[in-house]
Parts: structure tokens; C-alpha cells; sequence
């Protein structure tokens, strides 16, 4: 699952697998799995993992710009190709918005790649806030 998620974002973004080595992958995943900043959720079908989600709250506190709060962010959504139109990623969503609300966030953001033309956030009520844009640098392609 981890791979079909991988070589859909490796085309359309930076990843951070892009610029190192799955060792350095794994072992960044493992230090966002011990944060308490950090959740993932998962979807299960007959004892099999069919879907995950990946999402951290960032805590904004002293900025002189915004109020202090904490944002939750939805990294990463994704369900198996075979499994989707089966209502598995609105509850997916739904179990994870759960689990940020618990953590008392002011707001949740889901990311979704300009590459993902679905409708999914906003038929579970998302609106688009902002656009953030990137170019790429040599220090960018330094590590490819």
C-alpha cells in the first residue's frame, strides 16, 4: 500500500522519499510514530489493512500574527484502489476528524495534491483556503 501511495505522490510532488534513501524513510516515520504530534489511523478489511491516514496537530503559540492554537493537519488519505466508492474513506476521514477533535484542535486541514482531481473534501464539507505553490531549487535536485 505504502508503494501505490508513494509512486502516485513521487510524480506530482517533493516527497520526501524523493531526496533519501528508505532507511532515512523509516526511520522518520518511526520518530513521527512516537510523537504524541503525530496519529495514524487505519482502515481494516478481513484483518488486512486497506486505507491509513496520517495526520499531526501543530501547536501555534507566541506568533505575532496568529492567536495561539492548535491545527490539525491531514497529511496523507489514502484507501486502495479496489476498496474506494465503498463509503471506506469517509469513515476513515471521519474516525480520524474524531481523534483531532479529542485533541481539542481549533481547525482540521486535509492536504490534497493539485494532482487529485476527486471531489472527496469537499463532499465531506472542506473548502479550499489557500494555495501553496513551489519551485524548485538546486539544493532541491542536489540529493536526486
Amino acid at each position: 500500500m505504502m508503494s501505490s501511495l508513494d509512486s502516485s505522490h513521487k510524480k506530482f510532488s517533493s516527497s520526501i522519499k524523493n531526496v533519501i534513501d528508505n532507511e532515512r524513510y523509516i526511520e522518520l516515520f518511526y520518530k513521527a510514530l512516537n510523537s504524541v504530534n503525530f496519529f495514524l489511523t487505519f482502515a481494516e478489511q478481513n484483518n488486512e489493512i486497506i486505507g491509513f491516514s496520517y495526520s499531526k496537530i501543530n501547536h501555534i503559540k507566541n506568533s505575532y500574527l496568529f492567536k495561539d492554537c492548535s491545527i490539525g493537519e491531514i497529511q496523507y488519505l489514502y484507501i486502495q484502489k479496489e476498496h474506494r466508492l465503498n463509503q471506506i474513506g469517509r469513515l476513515l476521514l471521519e474516525k480520524t476528524e474524531l481523534s483531532l477533535k479529542e485533541q481539542n484542535v481549533s481547525e482540521i486541514r486535509l492536504r490534497v495534491y493539485s494532482s487529485n482531481n476527486e471531489s472527496f473534501p469537499e463532499k465531506a464539507n472542506y473548502e479550499e483556503d489557500y494555495k501553496v505553490f513551489r519551485k524548485k531549487t538546486i539544493a532541491n535536485t542536489v540529493y536526486n
